[in-house]
Formats: C-alpha cells, sequence, structure tokens
C-alpha cells in the first residue's frame, strides 16, 4: 500500500520513516531520492540471474527487498519507493479493512506512463469513479456474461482444435503454451468486447502489449516530474503507439454508436453494452452531455478491458497449467489410486471368504486381475521412484512432498553407514511403503472428511459462510472497488481449464526452466513448455 505525501522532499521523507516507527513499523533509513530502489534493483537483477528449482515459495525470486525487510523486520514494515515509503500490510483482516474503506484510503497515484495502458476505472476516484462503475457494471451483469459464453468457447475450441493437429501419431506433442494461451485471452477479449470488429480488436492487443513492455521499462527507474516529454526513443515510441490505439478504438466506437443509435446493432458485447448504458445514463439526466462518459472516457475503458482482461486471464491460466504439469506425476497418481482401489475391492471379495493357505497362487480370475494389478502398480513406482531419486541427486528437484522427503532421508541413512545399501530401504521398500501412504492416505482421510462434513453440516450454505468469512486469499480485491471483471475472467479461465483437461494429460518437459519474472503480471520468462498427451 502506498503512503500518500506528494512530492516528498528528504525532510519530510525522514519526517513520515519517524511516524511509521512510532506507529510500530520498522525499515530502511530513507536514502536520498532512491530510498530502495537500488537496492530492489540490484537483488532483482541477482534473483533473475541464479537458476530455480520448481517451488511454490516464490517471493524471495519476485520480491526479493520484500522478502527481505519482512525477514529482517517482521510484518509490520514498510520500504521505500524513492522518497514514498510503502507499508507492507499482511494481515487479510486490515487488508479487507483497507479496502472497505476506499474514501481513508485512496489509491497512489499512478506512474503517467501506465495511464498509457488505460486511464479507466480502475484509477478514477470520487464521483468519477461512481458513475463509470455504475455505467460499466452493466456490461458485468451475469446474465451478459452468459450471453459471452458461447465466444468464449469458440475461442477455446479453435486453440485445442490447433492443439489436436499438431499431436503426432503417438498421441503427444511438446509445445510452449504460454503464447497460446495469451492468443486465447487476447480473441475472447476481442470478440466479447468488439464482436464483429474483434479481428481490429486482435491488432490493438499487439500494440498494447508492447505498451505494457515499454511502460515496464520506465517504472523500474525514479519517475522524474516532465521526463516523459522529453523526445527519447520510449517516449517518442510510446506515443506512436497510443495514437494508433486511440484512432482505432474512436473509429470503431463511433461506428457502433450510429449504429445503436439507429438501432441497427445489438448491444451484446462490452462495448455495446457500455455505449447503450451510458447513453441510457445521458438520457436520464435530459441529454446533458456532463453527464456518463465522453468519448475519451470510453476510449479509456475499452484500453482497460485489453489490458485487465487479457493479461491477467492468461497468467492465471498459464500457471494453472504449470502447476498441474508439475505434478506430472499427479496424472500418473490418479491412475495408481484407481488401480489401488480395484485392488481393494477384490481384496475385500477374498478376504470375506475362509482363507485356504496356498489357494492365491491358483489361476482363479480374481488372482490373475489382482497381480496384473499389482505389477502395472510396481512398475508405475519404480519409474516415479527413479526419475526423483536422479533428480534429488542431481539438486534438480526439491524433497518437498512425502516421497521426496523420504528418499532424503533414506539416502542421508545410507551415506551416515559408508553408503552401505544393506542399511536403510531397498527399492521394493519405497515401493511398498508408496503403496501403504496411498491406501492408508487417502481412505482413511476420504472417510474421516465425509463423515465430518455429514455431521457438521457445515458447508450447507457455501464455504463462504463456512469459513465465517475468514478468507486470506483475495486476488481480485475487496469492498466496494472489488474487480468488476472477477466474473468474465473465472468464467473464460474455468471453461478454458476444463476443456482443456477433458482432451489432455500433460506433464513439464525436460525443457521448461523455471522462472516467474514479475513484469506487469508475473508470467513465465522462458515459455511453459509442456507435453501434451491426447487422451
Amino acid at each position: 500500500m502506498g503512503m500518500e505525501s506528494g512530492e516528498l522532499g528528504v525532510a519530510k521523507a525522514e519526517e513520515a520513516g519517524e511516524v511509521l516507527e512510532r506507529a510500530g513499523l520498522s525499515g530502511n533509513s530513507y536514502r536520498l531520492l532512491f530510498g530502495d530502489l537500488k537496492e530492489w534493483s540490484k537483488m532483482s537483477s541477482q534473483a533473475k540471474s541464479k537458476p530455480t528449482n520448481f517451488i511454490h515459495d516464490i517471493a524471495p525470486r519476485v520480491l526479493p527487498l520484500i522478502h527481505q525487510v519482512v525477514t529482517n523486520y517482521g510484518k509490520n514494515s514498510f520500504t521505500w519507493m524513492g522518497p514514498k515509503p510503502l507499508v507492507n500490510i499482511m494481515n487479510p483482516e486490515q487488508l479487507k479493512d483497507i479496502f472497505s474503506k476506499i474514501c481513508d484510503f485512496r489509491k497512489p497515484i499512478a506512474n503517467p506512463y501506465i495511464k498509457l495502458l488505460g486511464n479507466g476505472l480502475s484509477w478514477h476516484e470520487g464521483e468519477k469513479w461512481t458513475t463509470h462503475r455504475k455505467i460499466i457494471n452493466q456490461a458485468f451483469h451475469h446474465e451478459k456474461l452468459k450471453n459471452m459464453s458461447a465466444a468464449c468457447y469458440q475461442c477455446c475450441n479453435d486453440m485445442i482444435c490447433k492443439w489436436e493437429s499438431l499431436v503426432s501419431k503417438e498421441g503427444s506433442i511438446e509445445l510452449d503454451v504460454w503464447p497460446y494461451l495469451q492468443t486465447l485471452t487476447s480473441d475472447v477479449i476481442s470478440r466479447t468486447a468488439f464482436g464483429s470488429s474483434y479481428e481490429e480488436g486482435r491488432s490493438m492487443f499487439e500494440l498494447q502489449k508492447e505498451q505494457a513492455e515499454l511502460a515496464m521499462i520506465t517504472v523500474q527507474s525514479i519517475y522524474i516530474p516532465g521526463w516523459r516529454f522529453l523526445p527519447t526513443k520510449i517516449n517518442k515510441r510510446m506515443k506512436k503507439i497510443d495514437k494508433e490505439i486511440q484512432a482505432s478504438l474512436k473509429g470503431i466506437i463511433n461506428k457502433r454508436e450510429k449504429a445503436i443509435k439507429a438501432s441497427e446493432a445489438r448491444a451484446d458485447d462490452l462495448l455495446g453494452i457500455l455505449l447503450e448504458s451510458n447513453l441510457k445514463e445521458i438520457q436520464e439526466h435530459g441529454n446533458n452531455k456532463n453527464v456518463g462518459m465522453n468519448l475519451q472516457d470510453v476510449i479509456e475503458e475499452c484500453k482497460t478491458f485489453y489490458f485487465a482482461g487479457q493479461e491477467t486471464t492468461a497468467a492465471l491460466l498459464v500457471w494453472t497449467m504449470i502447476i498441474l504439469a508439475f505434478g506430472s506425476s499427479y496424472e500418473e497418481g490418479r491412475s495408481i489410486f484407481e488401480l489401488q482401489k480395484e485392488q481393494a475391492e477384490l481384496a475385500m471379495i477374498t478376504v470375506q471368504s475362509i482363507y485356504i493357505p496356498g489357494w492365491r497362487f491358483l489361476p482363479t480370475k480374481i488372482n490373475k486381475t489382482m497381480k496384473k494389478i499389482d505389477k502395472v502398480i510396481q512398475a508405475s513406482f519404480k519409474g516415479i521412484i527413479h526419475k526423483r531419486e536422479k533428480a534429488i541427486k542431481a539438486s534438480e528437484a526439491r524433497a518437498d512432498d512425502l516421497l521426496g522427503i523420504l528418499l532424503e532421508s533414506n539416502l542421508k541413512e545410507i551415506q551416515e553407514h559408508g553408503n552401505n545399501k544393506n542399511v536403510g530401504m531397498n527399492l521394493q521398500d519405497v515401493i511398498e511403503e508408496c503403496k501403504t501412504f496411498y491406501f492408508a492416505g487417502q481412505e482413511t482421510t476420504a472417510a474421516l472428511l465425509v463423515w465430518t462434513m455429514i455431521i457438521l453440516d457445515r458447508f450447507a450454505e457455501g464455504g463462504l459462510k463456512a469459513t465465517r468469512g475468514q478468507l486470506s486469499f483475495i486476488p481480485f480485491g475487496w469492498g466496494p472497488r472489488i474487480c468488476i471483471g472477477q466474473h468474465f475472467s473465472m468464467i473464460e479461465a474455468k471453461m478454458t481449464l476444463s476443456m482443456i483437461l477433458q482432451r489432455f494429460s500433460f506433464e513439464l518437459s525436460p525443457s521448461y526452466a523455471h522462472s516467474p519474472l514479475p513484469t506487469m503480471i508475473l508470467q513465465p520468462e522462458y515459455g511453459a513448455h509442456i507435453i501434451l498427451h491426447k487422451l
């Protein structure tokens, strides 16, 4: 959260630091002009220069300075972005309180370069925000979104059909899915925002993408008032891009407004609904054009649709696929679970009859099936274990799951006894322990959960009520300014993932390099190389 204090001089910056310290917050001492920016830049470069294993704790890599400050000073801490202090709010309840009090806690003044991506609803305050929110809200009503689901389905289906056409005869293909997902989400926002004009929308996406990359370069240095007016290479390119986007949107909007007024176009996409809602607002105030949005306002909202609606959903999809693919062993694991389940059912049949010594060696139908299942399970576990052992010895995998911890602990035990392989567990021992993990860990916990839910009936009225609002994951914000497009994004993401999972299983490619890169959003620096297997 940025603490607004204007263009703070040295004295004011130091005074602000003292106020924060008296409030029980700690942080680095203020350094003239730059604050923590130089250290931030240096630590970010160092973090990106080092390879990383696949871990979920990515804060040291993507937010190294904040991670260090929180480690050194605790959760009640702050950093310096130039002469402005930024307070770290780590308590979810405090965050929700701040998000709810939009008049007391205003958004920090944005870097002017960032506003080139869309000076829309997300940056407005006061009466202008209230008016724009009211008008735009009509476009994201649940019924309106349902009408847009067909366009989303068509875009998803086009992408998946393209993947299927690339699959080899063996039914597999290695792809970098990141550019495909970016194209998908740009197509979805183009179709749902501009309808039949979506081809023009696609060209604007490319321009917005370049604009975002240039904006990121500018915000990583100290903002000097007036610098954006100098004829630098970046400034000139950003102005040119903005002019092209403005001109394209102006043409689309004027054409659509005329069609809506003449009742020649249906308002069934975001732009159409926005223009119709805006026209209604103006008419309700006696055709007063000072009410509602003017042409420039509509252009800025369209730019915001593009950036917020495309980049964020693409990032959500790519990281979800990477995480699912990382547990590649999750597909193997799922098949093992199904086999174990069948094995348990057959075992139950046998134990319900009198046990006759030696009967299990006879070639009965049940005995043959159970032996076949056990062979498949053993082979699956053997492959997973060998693969993981090699990765752990080569320091290419962290031992942060039960199998990894078991193998690492076993390896340590063997090494402590002079690499005597008669000590510790052999491969068969590990396989048997894994089978036990599966049966004991899954069946007993599932039974515990289902009976707990039946007895308590906590979730009868939904998860939110069951948790009594004690949520700690708030990706779309909270309170009056909660993201207006959250349902649009989630419908798109859920539809895409469900369609992919119906047609493919997937695993991470050996060529995948895990490197989360913080730009305007968090993206995979070297792409998302995944091996798709057609189902």
